[in-house]
């Protein structure tokens, strides 16, 4: 399976619309402006990507299934983490319970954003989980959840931007083929 530059560009174009909606969710939350950009994205199998670092998922349900994850290397979450919360970045060298709840809660946003974007865009019922915290993780707990081996990854390059800071982590829908080709399928009957 490959994407085709058409298929590519859709893709860009909604993600980044989801994007600008939790940009302007967490704007309000954190009360200063905050850009998400999504340069790029590509599909890849699962174990081509390693990620260490923390990260959100999502379990979206409904007439798709696919895990949404955001993730963050150690740094990033910390210059992330310092940023929404009015701090200098570098501020902090650990993660405590209310920055990983800072994350979490980003993680929540873009995620249900994105969602949102895809179900009013293309049509489908989808509902999302709460979010979960995973540190470390080599995706292994969250491919548990599909029962086909046939999963692929849509690697999206995420920016965070607030004035002169600039942090990046990865969006990532981990999901069958076939929810893949019911996403392609649609996007080709709406444009």
């Amino acid at each position: 399976m490959k994407l085709s530059d058409f298929e590519r560009d859709a893709l860009k174009e909604i993600c980044n619309m989801g994007a600008s909606h939790a940009a302007n969710s967490l704007s309000h939350m954190v009360n200063k402006k905050i850009m998400i950009s999504i340069p790029e994205i590509m599909l890849t199998e699962p174990e081509k990507v390693y990620l260490d670092g923390i990260g959100v998922y999502l379990i979206a349900k409904g007439e798709l299934s696919f895990a949404l994850l955001l993730t963050f290397s150690r740094e990033n979450a910390l210059n992330l983490v310092d940023i929404l919360m009015g701090r200098e970045i570098g501020t902090i060298k650990e993660l405590d319970e209310m920055d990983i709840s800072a994350i979490q809660e980003v993680g929540n946003i873009l995620g249900s954003h994105f969602v949102n974007t895809f179900s009013d865009f293309l049509g489908f019922k989808i509902y999302v989980s709460p979010p979960n915290i995973i540190v470390n993780s080599d995706f292994n707990e969250i491919l548990k959840i599909f029962e086909s081996k046939d999963i692929k990854l849509l690697l999206m390059n995420t920016s965070f931007i607030e004035s002169n800071n600039k942090v990046n982590g990865n969006l990532i829908v981990l999901s069958n083929v076939k929810t893949l080709n019911q996403i392609f399928d649609a996007i080709s009957e709406k444009i």
